[in-house]
């Protein structure tokens, strides 16, 4: 799945995030936006995004479980959603 393209509004907000606030990668994330895994995956099935929902829940930060899901989710481009949920 390609990485979602930010507009440069929203780069701008990280970096001031980022850089004046000092706000952490979780807390810029939560408030521009980005990264809506759990939501691809729901579009998916209930069965993808149940498996999403517990990789991210399992591990004690998000961010860990965040590669794993999207290889999980380039499996339902490469084979399509009704395999995926079989």
């Amino acid at each position: 799945m390609p990485a979602e393209r930010l507009s440069m509004r929203k780069v701008r907000e990280v970096l001031r995030l980022k850089y004046a606030c000092g706000a952490s990668v979780r807390t810029i994330a939560r408030a521009v936006g980005i990264g809506h895994t759990l939501s691809f995956a729901t579009q998916v099935g209930p069965g993808t995004a149940a498996l999403v929902e517990t990789i991210m829940r399992t591990k004690p930060h998000p961010e860990q479980g965040f590669r794993a899901c999207l290889g999980i989710l380039r499996l339902a481009k490469t084979y399509g959603d009704v395999r995926l949920e079989a």
